[in-house]
């Protein structure tokens, strides 16, 4: 019973585990694919499809709301500093080069 309920709600929840928690899940699924409960391959699917979605969210909520400061001067508005590769970038032969935050001249 318990194997059934694995083979038919265990890659859904695999991409959830990801999506939420990563290595330990994965760990698990890996454990279940060597026993012949998962096949490998769904295994590394759902795997990648819910470390992507999850890596995907927090990306476009930073990207979409910022680092917000909690100075007293500024609670609740967006930093005023910039980003270290915004200082640093500089144009190479059409392409962007990104230095280190040391080599940026402020």
């Amino acid at each position: 019973m318990l194997e059934n309920l694995l083979q038919h709600f265990g890659y859904p929840a695999l991409a959830l585990g990801t999506f939420l928690e990563g290595e330990m899940s994965l760990l698990l699924a890996a454990y279940l694919a060597l026993r012949g409960i998962l096949q490998i391959e769904l295994v590394m699917l759902f795997a990648f499809l819910g470390t992507y979605a999850s890596d995907q969210l927090w990306f476009h909520l930073g990207r979409r709301h910022g680092r917000v400061s909690s100075s007293a001067g500024q609670s609740g508005r967006r930093s005023a500093t910039r980003p270290w590769y915004t200082c640093a970038a500089t144009p190479i032969c059409g392409y962007w080069a990104f230095v280190s935050s040391t080599a940026c001249a402020r």
